[in-house]
């Protein structure tokens, strides 16, 4: 039984490992510098590996953002799509 606690207990902590590290990273007073003093604690010869998976994780969370802010771009700069401020509320001003 204990065995089987581990397993599961490995599995999920490698999802959850990877979040908040995460956190950790964003966290303006510790950034990678946490990361580079625990996990050779906890992971030991695997901690460099460990480190380069949250960078990697880091690096691809910057190419979808890099994407979708691009993809908004391009929306926005079709003029049909995007609607002028400047007559927004008159109807509502010469009406009162």
């Amino acid at each position: 039984m204990a065995s089987s606690m581990i397993a599961k207990f490995d599995k999920y902590w490698g999802l959850i490992n990877g979040v908040m590290a995460i956190g950790t990273v964003l966290d303006p007073r510790y950034k990678i510098h946490l990361l580079d003093y625990f996990f050779p604690l906890i992971y030991g010869e695997q901690s460099d590996y460990e480190i380069e998976r949250v960078k990697a994780i880091f690096q691809d969370l910057v190419k979808e953002y890099d994407t979708r802010v691009k993809g908004k771009e391009t929306i926005s700069s079709t003029p049909s799509l995007n609607p002028s401020v400047e007559n927004v509320g008159v109807d509502t001003i010469t009406e009162a």
